[in-house]
């Protein structure tokens, strides 16, 4: 089932035309419409990967770096959480 499209009308500045005409050519992108949609889509990825990253560092900031859990998960995960 193919997702719901809106319809709008972009004006491009000429330098940025410029530059989705060479992206067009350097990817397997089909139409001006599909290479606008994965551009913006890497860009939304982008941005909200940023936001995910600054709200790390905020946290990291506030409670300081967590301790490497992954040798007390190993140990459990051999056994040794089991009295012998």
């Amino acid at each position: 089932m193919t997702e719901a499209a809106k319809q709008t009308t972009i004006r491009f500045p000429e330098r940025v035309w410029e530059e989705v005409v060479q992206y067009m050519r350097e990817t397997t992108s089909p139409s001006l419409n599909d290479a606008v949609v994965e551009l913006v889509e890497a860009e939304l990825r982008r941005r909200k990967r940023e936001k995910l990253l600054a709200r790390l560092a905020e946290h990291r900031a506030a409670h300081g770096e967590t301790e490497d859990s992954t040798a007390y998960i190993r140990s459990l995960r051999e056994g040794g959480w089991r009295d012998e």
